[in-house]
């Protein structure tokens, strides 16, 4: 029985010394629900059910410039937008840093800030990021540039 890298045994059949992997538990797989290849374009989370882009944008960018970036991708035939703090930060995999996210499921992302569509109240021209060194939450001025990751 084969099973994607990184999934998790939910269920083994124990016969004497001996045990086999039953189902497996894939937080991140293909559009299909099954196990990433290299060629994988986008990255479904079994947790929350969204859809990411699997790679970060080329380039660091403001907020808007990310908006508009996220507004216009393409892949699958589906139309992604910039993630919420609350989406992006749910990425973030306390087990591991520099970057602190699943590196077989998000191959080459940066330890940067990413941008997110929420708002910072306090201040309207500031935006929340997350923080993929480290996976802390803080906000920047939406004029500055930032890494950015679709989601849809």
């Amino acid at each position: 029985m084969k099973f994607a890298l990184g999934c998790r045994i939910a269920l083994l059949l124990n016969i004497g010394l001996l045990a086999w992997p039953l189902l497996a538990i894939c937080r991140y797989t293909n559009e299909n629900g099954a196990a990433l290849t290299p060629s994988d374009q986008t990255v479904r989370d079994s947790v929350t059910g969204l859809v990411w882009q699997r790679t970060q944008a080329a380039s660091t960018m403001s907020q808007t410039s990310a908006a508009s970036y996220c507004a216009s991708l393409n892949l699958n035939g589906f139309s992604f937008r910039l993630p919420t703090v609350r989406e992006l930060s749910s990425l973030v995999d306390f087990n591991t840093s520099s970057p602190s996210i699943d590196s077989t499921a998000f191959p080459g992302t940066s330890s940067n800030y990413f941008w997110t569509s929420t708002t910072y109240q306090p201040i309207p021209t500031y935006a929340w990021v997350v923080d993929f060194y480290g996976g802390f939450v803080d906000f920047n001025a939406m004029g500055g540039d930032n890494s950015v990751r679709c989601a849809r």
